[in-house]
């Protein structure tokens, strides 16, 4: 795994950015974007409305022959449109990639390798990118292989793929190569960070790598004795939530309005909230009761509590030890039509514990941040750390 090209996209003013590694020349701005504004590795800069980076004469050695390819970057939407592009890198008709949204919110990993038909990858689902937040997007191909993948926020989401690949190495050799970043007609601001290509088709482990290393931490603010199955009324107040979920008959109305990370996906005169919680890849949404709590702190793993209620049959806690396992946040109208759902846990049990008496399961999960690290490759804790090494000052092991 080498990194190719890396625009951290760090500068405070000018008119070009440059590559980190080395390989490509520094890179043309066109129009008038936003520089330092917050981005999630330092600053990062805000494009869109006939601002970008595009640059049409440049060569990059590192980029020609290679049988596979893997793009990354963190972007934060005003809206989600088809102008919404990360990169692009584009030799002929038959030599090009490129990592964008579409109209109907879906993103799109395509190009050409040999041949002008088009080899598509796009996500089955809409990605939402303009929420507020930063979104991790990343996608690979390996033209061997033909194998393709697209990941939101260090997890593969479902993708259909189509088209043609013809060669086993993209011909980047010579000419000249089309760089952008950025949507030159996104709605400004577009605001795009920590850009990088890799030479090739990064794991799901690898690509979790990257994100885990400049994912945001949620910090709690105020925690309400409040259930999510609750009600919210129409708005009065704005307060910062700590869910803390349950699954009693629904709370009284509150005058406050719900800050989530899309406010706008809460328009409705109420919304209800509830809980969706997947095990070992059985959804056992139906079997939990009492109260689900999620915490995460900074530089540690996350944790969360849940009881739920076993099925028939012998109960072996043991078996529900270390089993993956997601909590997903969701957000209904009135109408019981799913608004929004946000992924708030995704890990492995720890402990599981059977009362008798009260009949329930109580399970603890982690997210295994030091084991996920620990088992990672030197490859990928490169990817994350960064720095220069030295046979003459480190041991060569």
């Amino acid at each position: 795994m080498t990194l190719i090209a890396h625009w951290k996209l760090d500068e405070t003013s000018g008119t070009t950015v440059a590559d980190t590694t080395g390989n490509v020349p520094n890179l043309a701005i066109v129009g008038s974007p936003a520089f330092a504004v917050a981005g999630v590795d330092g600053t990062a800069i805000a494009f869109g409305g006939s601002s970008q980076v595009f640059e049409n004469n440049k060569t990059s050695a590192p980029f020609h022959g290679i049988g596979a390819v893997t793009v990354s970057g963190w972007v934060k939407a005003s809206t989600n449109a088809a102008v919404n592009l990360l990169i692009k890198v584009y030799r002929g008709t038959s030599s090009n990639f490129y990592l964008t949204q579409q109209a109907d919110g879906t993103l799109r990993f395509y190009g050409n390798a040999g041949t002008t038909t088009d080899f598509v990858t796009t996500t089955d689902d809409a990605v939402d990118l303009a929420g507020g937040e930063f979104v991790h997007i990343a996608a690979s191909v390996d033209l061997t292989t033909e194998a393709r993948a697209i990941y939101v926020n260090g997890t593969p989401v479902a993708s259909t793929d189509s088209g043609l690949i013809a060669a086993t190495t993209f011909d980047f050799a010579g000419a000249v190569i089309d760089f952008a970043i950025g949507g030159y007609d996104s709605v400004a601001p577009y605001v795009v960070d920590d850009v990088r290509v890799y030479d090739t088709a990064l794991s799901g482990s690898e690509v979790l790598a990257i994100y885990d290393a400049f994912a945001p931490t949620a910090a709690p603010a105020a925690s309400l004795p409040m259930l999510l199955s609750g009600f919210i009324s129409a708005p009065a107040a704005s307060l910062p939530l700590r869910l803390i979920g349950g699954t009693s008959a629904a709370a009284a109305s509150l005058p406050m309005r719900l800050e989530a990370p899309d406010p706008t996906h809460y328009r409705a005169t109420a919304a209800r909230w509830s809980v969706s919680c997947v095990l070992d890849g059985v959804d056992i949404s139906d079997q939990i009761t009492g109260a689900v709590s999620v915490e995460h702190e900074e530089t540690a793993s996350g944790v969360c509590s849940f009881a739920m209620i076993p099925g028939s049959g012998a109960i072996d806690p043991d078996s529900f030890e270390r089993k993956p396992v997601e909590i997903t946040f969701n957000g209904i109208d009135s109408g019981g039509s799913v608004l929004y759902t946000s992924r708030r846990f995704t890990g492995i049990t720890a402990t599981a514990s059977y009362d008798p008496d009260t009949g329930l399961l109580s399970i603890d999960g982690t997210t295994d941040l030091q084991g996920r690290m620990e088992n990672l490759p030197r490859e990928a804790v490169d990817v994350i750390v960064g720095g220069s090494w030295s046979e003459h000052i480190f041991d060569a092991q």
